[in-house]
């Protein structure tokens, strides 16, 4: 169907327009950074549960010293009910620092959240309210890592992660790679990105569909 209708309610009837779906999407696609997070058994809690869950991390996020030094242009926050996903198109190591962040806040309570991390590509959008959006297989990359987190864990997918391994200040915190078998049968390999010392992530191995260490 080349394009849908929207009908909007007006005083004397009904208002039919007609616009197509191409409209919505740029010709900009990019490479990303992207850290997916969500808040663990957020649709166990009760309504005002999930409330306190979400303004506590919405203020963590919006008090963040890491985000506050980005070009806001250029960072793309995505809510998601039980969490958001926060893409950069700036350095790749952000999404370690916003992670590290995010958990030395959360502090023991970190096990509320799991966060996924990747770079890949993205094609920006426009969402149905004409907010800049993004959608791509980076972003469903992320979510898939998401999903194989254990509560409090950061995964990251393994091209990143050994990018980030040269970098001496994130060596030993990046153990693994880890082997999954995740959604469509797709098969993707991540670090688990962890430090108790500084209150960073959950040393157990991930859990979900887990073949082992490489």
């Amino acid at each position: 169907m080349d394009s849908f209708f929207w009908w909007l309610t007006a005083g004397f009837g009904v208002i039919e327009s007609r616009m197509d779906p191409m409209d919505l999407v740029s010709d900009s696609v990019g490479f990303w950074n992207i850290l997916f997070m969500d808040l663990v058994a957020y649709s166990q809690k009760s309504a005002g549960e999930q409330r306190n869950a979400i303004t506590w991390l919405t203020k963590a996020v919006a008090g963040s010293k890491v985000l506050a030094s980005q070009p806001k242009p250029r960072t793309i926050y995505l809510p998601t009910g039980d969490g958001m996903a926060i893409c950069f198109d700036s350095r790749p190591e952000i999404t370690l620092e916003l992670a590290s962040e995010l958990h030395r806040r959360y502090g023991k309570d970190r096990t509320q959240l799991r966060i996924g991390i990747c770079s890949g590509v993205a094609f920006d959008i426009e969402d149905i309210n004409g907010r800049p959006n993004l959608a791509g297989s980076g972003l469903n990359l992320a979510q898939r890592l998401l999903d194989c987190c254990n509560p409090g864990q950061i995964l990251v997918s393994d091209a990143l992660g050994e990018d980030l391994r040269q970098m001496k200040k994130w060596r030993r915190q990046l153990h693994g790679p880890y082997r999954f078998k995740v959604k469509h049968g797709q098969r993707v390999e991540a670090l688990n990105f962890f430090d108790p010392a500084k209150r960073i992530g959950n040393r157990p191995a991930p859990r979900a569909n887990r073949t082992g260490p490489r």
